[in-house]
């Protein structure tokens, strides 16, 4: 009997060490890869010396996603698509509302689209994206072969493909993170010890930034004129941009909501990544040359700022499975660049949807819900001085009361009502002088 269980024992840490060493390669092929294929996204040599003869998956792309997604992708080079920014931001609020203590996603049958963006953001593995479908209903957009008895030599397999193009370097950087599950690296982000994690999560934070920021190394225009290829690669980029994030976003909610596997620093990590997003839009236009009001106008908002947005009013509404005090540390931090992504938001961007977002963080910050009241805010005086010094307060009256008609807007007036009745003497007495305050819904 002692030595069944010394074998079981011994089963045990053989399966613990294959999963992690599984998931270091997946992590050094699917994350240190891309990551240093950005990096030097200029340099092609060095490019074609990682991707050897690796020009992507046949299964990442169809033909009807390209016709799809082709065409918006390509545009996002140059103006942020209100419409891929809009698919964006749902697939944050519906894969943080959907996700529960395993990391899993309720279906959607509302259609196949719908079902393979909710799998994509949690765990891609629980979905078929098609792989058992006969290879000719997928489009290989860059074609590639090798001699039949090579086709598994690693020597030839490496080699640098001296004609690989940067359109086609994309596309398989894309197929590659299409492949970045958390599921697949949990391992790395819970099993190891503190530093080799915090290296592995500078790593997903790189990559990133380098993905979202303004003119992404994924996401430049074409330059070669063959626009087939191009959007091809546009089609596959899509998704893969925010693979990354969705693995550094399950984790960090895992890691808040298990019992088995606390790792507070993974949130930690998560709220500053979410903040240095959100102030992407501001660095950008001070970039530019300066951020008044001619640059404000001219140049579109950052499509990182609205995924920074929206992600952290996720976070705040899942106040109930998460620390509370860390996240309204998160929303006062970075307050001055919200502030200054609302204004930008309320001439740019679905004002509606900017209601939505900015709900969670008013309840969160005043403790009252529509249904829930909690008083322990009130004695944080912090919270009041912060709203009034960074212009936010300003600003959500402003966007509150001019637009009455907006199917958020009796929500949000309750939000706004909500931080008057728990912080009186400061909050509740700026909005009581504020014009049209009749205006607002009790």
């Amino acid at each position: 009997e002692p030595l069944s269980k010394n074998n079981g024992a011994s089963n045990n840490n053989n399966s613990k060490e294959s999963s992690i060493a599984i998931a270091k390669l997946a992590f050094c092929v699917l994350i240190q890869v891309p990551l240093q294929i950005c990096e030097k996204m200029n340099d092609i040599k060095t490019v074609r010396k990682y991707l050897g003869s690796y020009k992507g998956s046949l299964s990442i792309i169809t033909e009807s996603s390209n016709k799809e997604f082709g065409s918006s992708i390509a545009d996002t080079t140059a103006k942020v698509s209100e419409a891929a920014i809009d698919e964006v931001v749902n697939k944050i609020a519906n894969g943080m509302n959907a996700l529960t203590m395993d990391g899993k996603e309720e279906e959607d049958d509302s259609n196949s689209l719908s079902k393979e963006v909710l799998a994509a953001e949690s765990d891609p593995s629980d979905y078929d994206y098609g792989e058992g479908v006969v290879s000719e209903d997928f489009h290989q957009p860059f074609q590639f072969s090798l001699e039949e008895e090579n086709w598994l030599d690693p020597v030839n397999l490496s080699k640098p493909d001296p004609t690989l193009s940067t359109e086609q370097a994309q596309f398989a950087v894309g197929s590659l993170l299409k492949h970045a599950t958390y599921s697949l690296l949990e391992p790395l982000l819970f099993a190891l010890n503190k530093k080799e994690i915090e290296s592995h999560t500078s790593n997903l934070s790189k990559l990133i930034f380098l993905l979202l920021k303004p003119q992404s190394p994924l996401l430049r225009n074409n330059d070669s004129g063959d626009d087939d290829n191009m959007d091809a690669a546009a089609g596959a980029l899509q998704d893969a941009t925010m693979s990354p994030f969705w693995v550094l976003r399950d984790a960090a909610v895992y890691s808040m909501t298990s019992t088995k596997h606390k790792q507070l620093s993974l949130a930690s990590t998560y709220l500053d990544v979410l903040h240095k997003l959100i102030a992407v839009d501001q660095e950008h236009l001070q970039d530019l040359g300066g951020i008044g009001a001619a640059s404000q106008k001219t140049t579109d908002l950052s499509a990182a700022s609205i995924v920074g947005l929206s992600a952290l009013s996720s976070w705040c509404g899942m106040t109930e499975t998460i620390s509370t005090p860390s996240a309204i540390s998160a929303v006062l931090d970075a307050m001055n660049d919200i502030s200054h992504v609302v204004e930008r938001a309320s001439n740019q961007y679905n004002r509606n949807k900017l209601l939505h977002d900015l709900i969670p963080m008013l309840q969160l910050m005043s403790g009252i819900s529509i249904d829930n009241v909690k008083t322990d805010r009130m004695s944080n005086s912090k919270i009041p001085q912060t709203l009034l010094n960074s212009g936010l307060l300003r600003q959500l009256l402003v966007i509150g009361l001019s637009n009455t008609d907006l199917s958020a807007a009796p929500f949000f007036h309750h939000a706004l009502w909500g931080l008057s009745v728990a912080h009186p003497t400061t909050i509740g007495k700026y909005v009581a002088r504020y014009p049209s305050t009749k205006d607002l819904v009790r």
